[in-house]
């Protein structure tokens, strides 16, 4: 058993890379970035915007870039945010607890709502009740 979970384990490297990079390309090859709109401003010039992309690195070569990035990944870091200037994990940090109490609210009501529903089915098994309920599952998750 342990065997077959380090080989999945290891199974998962490859995978979380081919995930992350073409996550990574997929996100350079979208047209515009933050520095899209500062090239829209007459007031800032052309060695501004190439100082700026130099800085965070959006002049390179995207296997570069995200060489880069994974590496700062693995070492925890998540980088600096473009639009606030400040480091992103300090960003998700001081997001996290309302994400959390969103999440848990969210699966409190789930539950509350699916589990007397299936005891309901459960007990009229191919009734009308039974029939409905199916049909409205079948149109809300399609």
């Amino acid at each position: 058993m342990a065997r077959f979970l380090i080989k999945r384990l290891l199974n998962m490297i490859p995978l979380i890379i081919g995930i992350t990079f073409l996550s990574f390309l997929v996100m350079s090859l979208a047209p515009g970035n933050f520095l899209t709109n500062l090239k829209l401003n007459p007031a800032i010039s052309p060695q501004v915007i190439r100082q700026l992309e130099a800085q965070f690195g959006l002049d390179q070569p995207i296997l570069v870039r995200y060489g880069k990035w994974l590496w700062q990944v693995l070492h925890l870091n998540l980088g600096l945010s473009m639009s606030y200037r400040v480091n992103v994990t300090s960003l998700i940090a001081a997001r996290a607890f309302n994400t959390v109490i969103l999440a848990l609210a969210s699966m409190i009501f789930v539950w509350a709502v699916a589990i007397p529903i299936g005891i309901v089915v459960s007990f009229n098994q191919n009734s009308i009740c039974d029939i409905l309920i199916l049909s409205l599952d079948v149109v809300l998750t399609t």
